[in-house]
């Protein structure tokens, strides 16, 4: 992926505001339902601890002081690891933002990753939903998304801002009618497409460093979060949607493929 620096449109360039998608962001109710609480956690047994670790010093000497502070001096220590990642967690998310307007987008990840796009300057988007499940319990799934500007390295985030599958639907729904007729007419023109590991050719399918001829595949489809794609000569290829943009462009191009 190239690392030419992006050129940003200004933000009167990119229409009107459509939505926006992110987390609460900071309020005063903050400091009472989260950094006071937390600190005290971290206070109360540091307190205590002083305080027992005082009693004993004057009244049973050095070891006994050492013995009776110090679980609470670990206690507020493991409090205050948890305290610092609940703090930093809840900022992140705070500050991470996505606007999307009519004729762009908008991504506040951090005070210093801040990018805006007119849709034309974005090549495509993937994304991925991880299902965590244990002892046959379902928990809540996890979204992950990639956006490939033209010029400059991806962009990646997950769910630190909401919604993300429908932030996808909103993207693919703005890009997708320029990309699908530029990739159609490039492959007439018998350029090679590219598709993250996977590139789409004139005569067969190049999976990382495995070339499957178009008569050789018999079926292609997406399960699980993996495009598989079976063959007459191979194991079926397994290939993680997550890595893979403009998905749905690929499988209509394959599908295509394998009908002719």
């Amino acid at each position: 992926m190239s690392k030419t620096k992006t050129t940003h449109p200004k933000l009167k360039s990119i229409g009107k505001l459509i939505t926006i998608y992110r987390d609460r962001p900071l309020r005063w109710k903050d400091l009472f339902i989260t950094f006071i609480p937390g600190g005290m956690s971290v206070l109360l047994p540091l307190l205590y601890g002083i305080a027992r670790k005082g009693y004993a010093q004057e009244y049973y000497g050095p070891t006994a002081a050492e013995i009776w502070s110090k679980p609470w001096f670990i206690l507020s220590g493991i409090a205050l690891v948890a305290y610092i990642i609940l703090v930093v967690r809840r900022i992140r998310r705070a500050q991470q933002i996505v606007r999307v307007h009519k004729d762009g987008i908008i991504i506040i990840l951090s005070k210093r990753k801040r990018y805006i796009f007119n849709w034309n300057q974005l090549s495509g988007v993937a994304s991925t939903t991880v299902q965590p499940t244990f002892l046959g319990l379902k928990f809540k799934a996890r979204h992950r998304i990639v956006i490939y500007p033209i010029k400059g390295s991806p962009i990646s985030f997950n769910d630190r801002v909401p919604n993300i599958p429908t932030l996808v639907k909103k993207i693919k729904t703005k890009i997708y009618p320029r990309l699908m007729p530029n990739y159609r007419k490039r492959f007439a023109e018998g350029d090679p497409l590219y598709f993250g590991p996977i590139t789409f050719k004139q005569d067969s399918l190049q999976v990382r460093d495995q070339v499957i001829p178009w008569n050789q595949i018999t079926n292609i489809n997406v399960k699980d979060g993996l495009i598989m794609v079976e063959s007459s000569t191979n194991q079926p290829l397994k290939i993680p949607s997550g890595k893979i943009p403009n998905i749905e462009i690929l499988i209509q191009l394959l599908k295509d493929g394998v009908e002719t």
